[in-house]
């Protein structure tokens, strides 16, 4: 743990102890909010929007819920997009090929909404969900999109 040189009000800590703090409140059956970093979740959730986390239940593993969960590739914050027995499969909606494989009692929590330019928005309504699905299915058109883009 360290204070950023630039804001002496800013305390950053590894993800781990983060997520392990998370974890705890989670378990105590707290909310929990925090920024989000990275833009794997684009164009739904970006760098910098606020989330809060609750516990997940049973019914919080459909297509579709944002879930919180510690996966080989670390902790994650991506979509749920399959599931089969104990494991479920997770996407970021800006990744084109990559699913992360979990096991449920792996998820920490799931999303109850997101604070976007400080508006509350549900980001499991059935609009949202409805888009995100149409995302998710044109992720093989997006990945010829990128390659051409790339190429040209």
């Amino acid at each position: 743990m360290h204070k950023s040189q630039g804001d002496s009000k800013l305390l950053r800590v590894a993800n781990d102890v983060f997520f392990q703090e998370v974890k705890k409140h989670l378990i105590e059956g707290k909310e929990v909010l925090f920024t989000i970093k990275g833009n794997s979740m684009q164009p739904f959730l970006s760098n910098g929007d606020k989330i809060i986390i609750t516990p997940a239940d049973e019914r919080d593993f459909t297509f579709g819920k944002i879930i919180l969960a510690n996966s080989a590739y670390g902790y994650v914050l991506h979509r749920l997009v399959w599931r089969f027995k104990t494991n479920i499969w997770l996407a970021g909606d800006n990744n084109l090929v990559q699913l992360e494989k979990v096991n449920k009692r792996d998820v920490l929590g799931v999303v109850k909404y997101a604070l976007i330019d400080n508006k509350r928005i549900n980001v499991h309504s059935l609009g949202r969900l409805t888009l995100s699905f149409i995302w998710f299915l044109l992720r093989p058109l997006r990945l010829i999109w990128f390659k051409l883009r790339r190429l040209l």
